[in-house]
C-alpha cells in the first residue's frame, strides 16, 4: 500500500468519527446573542472611558466551548427520532398533494414542462436543518427520473436530480469559467430565488463515470457571505453537463443553516496564530515549519478536544468506538493550518501520528478566542 493510500484510509476512519458525532444534534435554539455582562459595564462605568486603562476584549463576551459529550454507538442510534415521520408531527407538514403542486412548480420552472408524477414519499431528515421531507418523482423507481426534494414543514424547495442523466449517452463538452458561472447564474434566476441571496464563489469541472463512460461534470456553488467571509452551510450549488449547445441539469442542492451565530471578529490574526501554535506546541514536539491563517465560518467539533484528552482512536471499529458531540453551532473563526515535515512511516501508531505529524487545522473563535474544532489538513480542501 502507497504512502497516500495509507494517509487516505487514517483521513476517512478518522473522518468519520467526526461525521458521525455530528449525525444526530442537540435541539436547535435560537442563537444567543454575546452580551457585555452586568460586572464588566458597571466597572466601565466606574472607571470612566478615559481612564486609559485596557481591558481584555475577549473578557466581553461569554465563552462559548462546552466539554463535547461521549456516547456509544448504541447510544447514538437511540437518540435518533423514529424513521417513521409520527402522526403528530404530520399535522404541521404539508399534504402529499400540496408536495406534488410544489414539485410540478419546480420543474416547470427548470424547463421540464408536462410532467406527470408518480411517487411522492414522506422521509425523515437527520440533517440537523430539515426534520422531514418530501421526495417528489416522475418515476417510481429510486434510481430513475426526475426527482425534487421538499422540506415538509413549509415546502421550501431543497434539493433536485436527473436520475436518468447518467444512463445518456452523452459527449459532454468542458466550458470556461465565464460560460459555466452564467449558466449556473441563469438557472438560479429561474428558480426565483433572492437576488444577492447567494453569491457565486466558484466553478468546477471534474470527470464523471458512470458504466465505462465519462463525461465532464461542470457545476458552481454559490454562498451566503457575512462580512465578507463565506458561510459554506448556507449555499446553492448546481451541476450539469454541456452537449452540443444543449444544457442537460444533473443536480442543484439548497444549504440551510439555522445554527450560524453571526458573531463579531474581535480576536486578531496575530493572536489567532498564537494560541494555535501555542496548543500544537503541547501535541507535538516536531517543529512548525509553516503557519497560515484564514477567516473562515466552520462548524463547532471535537477534534482538538480528543487529540489533546488522548481521546482519539483512528483505529478503533464501529463496535467499540466512543464519540464525541459537541453543541450544534457555526461560528466565525480564524482557521490557522499549521504544517510539519513528519511522515506517517516514522511512526507505528496512527493515532500518534494523526497528533504529532499531520498536518491540521484549528478553528479558534474569531469572538472569544477558544479553539472550537478542527480539522486534518493533509490534503487541501
Amino acid at each position: 500500500m502507497n504512502e497516500n493510500k495509507i494517509i487516505e484510509n487514517i483521513i476517512e476512519k478518522s473522518q468519520m468519527k467526526i461525521a458521525v458525532s455530528e449525525f444526530k444534534k442537540e435541539e436547535k435554539t435560537m442563537p444567543k446573542m454575546n452580551k457585555i455582562t452586568k460586572s464588566v459595564a458597571a466597572i466601565l462605568v466606574v472607571l470612566g472611558l478615559g481612564t486609559g486603562v485596557v481591558f481584555a476584549t475577549t473578557n466581553l463576551y461569554e465563552k462559548i466551548w462546552k466539554e463535547p459529550k461521549s456516547y456509544t454507538e448504541e447510544e447514538m442510534i437511540n437518540e435518533l427520532p423514529p424513521a417513521e415521520v409520527t402522526e403528530e408531527e404530520k399535522k404541521a407538514l404539508i399534504s402529499e398533494d400540496e408536495a406534488k403542486t410544489k414539485g410540478l412548480e419546480i420543474l416547470e420552472k427548470l424547463g421540464y414542462e408536462n410532467q406527470t408524477i408518480n411517487r411522492v414519499e414522506l422521509k425523515r431528515g437527520y440533517d440537523e436543518d430539515v426534520d422531514s421531507y418530501y421526495m417528489v418523482k416522475t418515476k417510481w423507481g429510486y434510481e430513475e427520473g426526475l426527482m425534487v426534494q421538499l422540506n415538509a414543514k413549509g415546502g421550501e424547495f431543497i434539493a433536485f436530480n436527473d436520475m436518468d442523466l447518467k444512463y445518456k449517452h452523452l459527449d459532454s463538452q468542458v466550458l470556461d469559467d465565464k460560460e459555466i458561472a452564467k449558466i449556473s447564474t441563469d438557472v438560479y434566476n429561474k428558480l426565483g430565488i433572492e437576488e444577492g441571496k447567494y453569491i457565486l464563489s466558484k466553478t468546477s469541472a471534474q470527470d464523471y463515470s458512470f458504466e465505462n463512460q465519462t463525461n465532464k461534470l461542470l457545476g458552481a456553488n454559490f454562498y451566503k457571505y457575512y462580512d465578507g467571509v463565506a458561510n459554506k452551510y448556507e449555499s446553492f450549488s448546481i451541476s450539469f453537463m454541456y452537449d452540443n449547445g444543449k444544457i442537460y441539469l444533473n443536480s442543484i442542492l439548497i444549504g440551510t443553516d439555522n445554527t450560524y451565530q453571526n458573531n463579531p471578529v474581535v480576536i486578531t490574526e496575530e493572536e489567532a496564530i498564537n494560541i494555535a501554535k501555542k496548543k500544537e506546541q503541547e501535541l507535538s514536539p516536531n517543529e512548525i515549519t509553516n503557519i497560515t491563517s484564514s477567516l473562515s465560518i466552520e462548524k463547532m467539533n471535537a477534534f482538538i478536544y480528543q487529540l489533546e484528552n488522548d481521546k482519539y482512536d483512528v483505529t478503533g471499529t464501529m463496535e467499540d468506538e466512543t464519540y464525541y458531540k459537541t453543541e450544534n453551532i457555526t461560528r466565525k473563526v480564524w482557521k490557522i493550518k499549521v504544517e510539519h515535515d513528519a511522515k506517517w512511516k516514522d511512526y507505528m501508531d496512527h493515532n500518534q501520528y494523526v497528533k504529532e505529524g499531520m498536518n491540521k487545522y484549528y478553528y479558534v473563535d474569531a469572538t472569544t478566542g477558544e479553539i472550537i474544532g478542527g480539522d486534518q489538513a493533509y490534503f487541501e480542501r
